[in-house]
């Protein structure tokens, strides 16, 4: 047995608060993640976070600059560029705002395995026990179309009364619906 086998057995699995639907989708999502990760060897496309990041990064940028600049010339110096920075600011924003609602939707993997790219996005309303998986399969096939697979469950089918995750029974729902996409990408 290898180390990381030993510390995985012996680590001590808490129990989720079955009544807080965003941890549940969390625990799920990184379920999905593992799935495909670690067990069928895909490697993770992470462009979706650099351009969030940078995004991110470009407006702190605008605010330490405009921090900066009043700090070397006080106020009634730095209206001007205070203002232009405070615009560059809400504009970059609103664009990260667009981005992560238009763009991203929830995506939480993009993959890549060979020639297969895997899209990965989940979805749980507020108070709800609904998870949705969709999952957009793509090979470099000229003549291919993408092949979509959903699940729709209510958690209790994943997670039992106690709160405990039963990971063996959604890696298991999981490799079904996968299957199913592959078989009908080769058919």
């Amino acid at each position: 047995m290898s180390k990381n086998e030993i510390e995985s057995e012996t680590d001590i699995i808490n129990p989720l608060d079955k009544w807080d639907g965003s941890a549940i989708k969390n625990r799920l999502d990184d379920a999905v993640i593992y799935f495909f990760m670690q067990i069928n060897n895909y490697k993770e496309n992470l462009i979706l976070v650099s351009i969030r990041l940078a995004l991110s990064m470009a407006a702190v940028s605008v605010a330490v600059a405009a921090l900066i600049w009043d700090y070397l010339n006080p106020f009634p110096n730095s209206r001007s560029v205070l203002m232009i920075c405070v615009c560059f600011y809400f504009i970059l924003m609103g664009i990260l705002t667009l981005y992560t609602t238009f763009v991203e939707k929830g995506i939480f993997l993009k993959a890549k395995n060979g020639n297969k790219y895997l899209t990965v996005s989940s979805y749980m309303k507020r108070f709800d026990d609904q998870y949705q998986l969709l999952i957009e399969l793509v090979t470099d096939d000229k003549n291919s179309k993408p092949v979509e697979s959903k699940i729709k469950e209510s958690i209790s089918r994943w997670i039992d009364e106690e709160g405990y995750f039963l990971e063996r029974k959604f890696q298991d729902d999981l490799k079904r619906t996968y299957g199913k996409m592959l078989n009908k990408k080769v058919n």
